[in-house]
């Protein structure tokens, strides 16, 4: 649910930006600090860009959108009979590139980057684990998970600044995230070994409680993506000559 900032700061921090050093392909559409519609040209970047995303652009250790591979999202809350803890790992999300891009704000001089973006439908496959008790019932299970998520929105705020190695380039030092989930269904296989009735009922528990588990869930998806989304992007940075790549 929260991969959809990865594609929009992806392609802020590769779209704005590209290795000085080669040849610039055609799909990079190079935009200028003094450009009067600097926004739009960026969002024009973006459209250019959008099929490469998909694939992955290997030179700026960008990973492909379809799917896009994720670590792990831990969610945990409370503590003895009322604790609730599930692990997803191993996950493949797909349809991020499929994402609209529905604003974009950029301040230049303080170098501060402000992203609105939608995703339509998003599905996501991989591992849980989960520990909880569910009317009374101590549940304590790992298998695989099915998800999708819909009407996904989120704003995101990007910082950075300018450092100098061998030569200058963008840093990023912060990213802030608020996330909308609009709706799920999903579905988690075998939490009760051998019983398919019990397994349905919980299941059904949980799709039928979702403004609950989205309460619950979002604060742990935010701080992941802000954390995992700022390591991405400065891997992209750290070798792109700045004043070169984003000429005044």
């Amino acid at each position: 649910m929260w991969i959809k900032f990865i594609c929009c700061v992806l392609v802020i921090a590769g779209g704005i930006n590209y290795c000085s050093t080669a040849a610039i392909p055609s799909y990079i559409h190079i935009c200028h600090q003094s450009d009067p519609q600097l926004n739009d040209c960026i969002k024009n970047s973006i459209e250019e860009l959008r099929p490469q995303l998909r694939n992955g652009i290997p030179e700026l250790d960008v990973p492909p959108l379809e799917p896009l591979n994720v670590e792990d999202i831990i969610i945990s809350r409370g503590v003895g009979q009322y604790h609730f803890m599930l692990n997803l790992t191993n996950v493949q999300v797909f349809g991020a590139s499929y994402f609209e891009l529905n604003k974009l704000k950029l301040d230049i001089d303080n170098m501060i980057y402000k992203m609105s973006v939608t995703f339509p439908n998003l599905r996501l496959k991989g591992d849980y684990a989960v520990d909880t008790r569910i009317l009374s019932l101590p549940i304590t299970s790992d298998g695989q998970f099915d998800a999708n998520a819909t009407n996904c929105e989120g704003v995101g705020i990007l910082k950075g600044d300018l450092v100098r190695d061998e030569f200058e380039h963008l840093h990023f030092s912060d990213l802030t995230i608020d996330l909308k989930i609009g709706d799920y269904k999903l579905r988690l296989d075998n939490i009760v070994k051998g019983d398919e009735t019990l397994n349905e009922a919980i299941n059904e528990l949980a799709n039928s409680n979702k403004e609950e588990l989205i309460k619950i869930s979002t604060p742990f998806i935010e701080n992941r993506a802000a954390y995992t989304l700022l390591k991405i992007a400065n891997q992209i940075v750290n070798n792109l000559e700045y004043d070169k790549v984003f000429p005044k």
